[in-house]
């Protein structure tokens, strides 16, 4: 019971973080350039941008991999962002994981982060299904949307919980 309490505070920390953040900003669209994206194996790929970040795309036969970065060069890492480029260049229902590779496969030159769509990625979260929670019931830091942009079957109260707890048994 002592684990339960302890992580319990934990998350009341956690809701009374997010209620200090500030929303997200508002989303501009991923926007498809004339440039080129070349890897150093001389795959040419699509380049997508927006005001804040840039995408390198290359479609192969097994799957589509994206590639991220900010332009300003900083570590951003915001999950909602990285949501929204995946629906912006592949389709609101297209399904991407984010690969976190073995250390012998390593490659961290920069900050720039991976995205792959392929038939078995959309296996990983069947179970989960849509859940949205307003911040005040996180489990960890979230900060609330731009304006406008708030979904509208956002779950709340014990009803939002409740839904949640029973999709991840």
């Amino acid at each position: 019971m002592k684990a339960r309490s302890g992580l319990m505070m934990r998350i009341q920390e956690a809701r009374r973080i997010s209620e200090r953040l500030k929303p997200s900003r508002a989303w501009e669209a991923m926007v498809r350039t004339n440039d080129v994206a070349e890897t150093p194996q001389g795959e040419h790929g699509e380049v997508w941008m927006n005001n804040v970040y840039c995408a390198n795309v290359w479609r192969r036969a097994d799957g589509v991999c994206i590639g991220i970065f900010s332009l300003d060069g900083e570590p951003r890492h915001d999950w909602r962002d990285f949501q929204r480029i995946k629906n912006d260049i592949l389709g609101e229902e297209a399904e991407a994981v984010e690969l976190y590779p073995a250390e012998s496969r390593l490659i961290d030159t920069s900050n720039y982060y991976y995205l792959f769509s392929t038939p078995a990625a959309s296996e990983i979260g069947k179970k989960i299904g849509r859940q949205i929670l307003h911040p005040e019931h996180s489990i960890a830091p979230q900060r609330g949307w731009a304006n406008g942009q708030k979904p509208a079957e956002v779950l709340a109260g014990r009803d939002g919980m409740a839904k949640r707890e029973e999709n991840l048994l």
